[in-house]
């Protein structure tokens, strides 16, 4: 997604527009960003994963993945400039005060990463008649049961709390379909390292891409980003191959 060299700069409606500063140093916008770096510097990435099937092997994840337009999402090309996707991380870093800008900065160059931006880079961008279901589905008020005959196998069911509460399935208990779906998605939507398990929230994601509702990628993968770069943990970092 970061080509290093100039490019047009998309805002998020009623964002106010970046002030005007001059940058730290080439690497860094601000003091606070070099010294974020130190931090970044440890962590491990969670590596996309290529989509590399034949015609006629997994058809009905196939059909899915052509329907949604995301043939880009699973051909990002491999290995990524990890020394870049940490400069890009240290960078994304939001501002002290102010709206999250979207924005980070590599090699001297601005590289927005808004959901626009990313939406045009992958071909995802939504009709003017569509809108995201996704983002109008609340995990509170979902059928449980409507999900579990959707993605897991008959008979199967969420492990739950005390209180009924669903949280996670293991993921042996997909059906095979979504078993190649959370594996696409655990690595290059919403990168995650734990894999054994599925959570609630996630399965309203493979709830939407099974029965065909539309989803803005841009904007799940602009805040993921945003996420990590913010995180103060040293949890890993995800989508380096979009990032370079």
């Amino acid at each position: 997604m970061a080509s290093y060299s100039k490019r047009p700069r998309f805002d998020q409606p009623g964002q106010s527009p970046r002030k005007s500063s001059r940058p730290y140093s080439r690497l860094f916008l601000t003091k606070r960003n070099e010294t974020h770096f130190e931090s970044i510097s440890g962590r491990t990435f969670i590596l996309e994963r290529r989509v590399e099937l034949d015609d006629d092997e997994a058809q009905e994840f196939q059909t899915e993945l052509h329907k949604h337009r995301w043939d880009k999402l699973g051909s990002y090309p491999l290995p990524a400039n990890i020394a870049v996707v940490k400069e890009f991380y240290a960078n994304a870093l939001r501002p002290e005060e102010g709206i999250v800008p979207y924005t980070s900065y590599v090699r001297g160059v601005r590289v927005p990463f808004d959901a626009r931006t990313i939406n045009e880079f992958l071909g995802t961008t939504l009709g003017p008649d569509e809108e995201c279901e996704y983002g109008n589905y609340l995990t509170e008020t979902m059928d449980t049961a409507v999900i579990e005959a959707a993605i897991y196998t008959p008979g199967l069911r969420f492990y739950r709390n005390r209180s009924q509460q669903p949280l996670h399935v293991k993921c042996r208990d997909l059906l095979p379909v979504i078993q190649i779906w959370f594996a696409l998605v655990h690595a290059n939507i919403l990168p995650c390292s734990h894999v054994s398990d599925l959570h609630w929230t996630r399965d309203m994601l493979m709830y939407c891409i099974m029965t065909g509702r539309t989803v803005d990628l841009g904007s799940i993968i602009c805040v993921e980003i945003s996420g990590y770069a913010n995180s103060p943990s040293s949890a890993a970092l995800g989508d380096p191959s979009l990032i370079t």
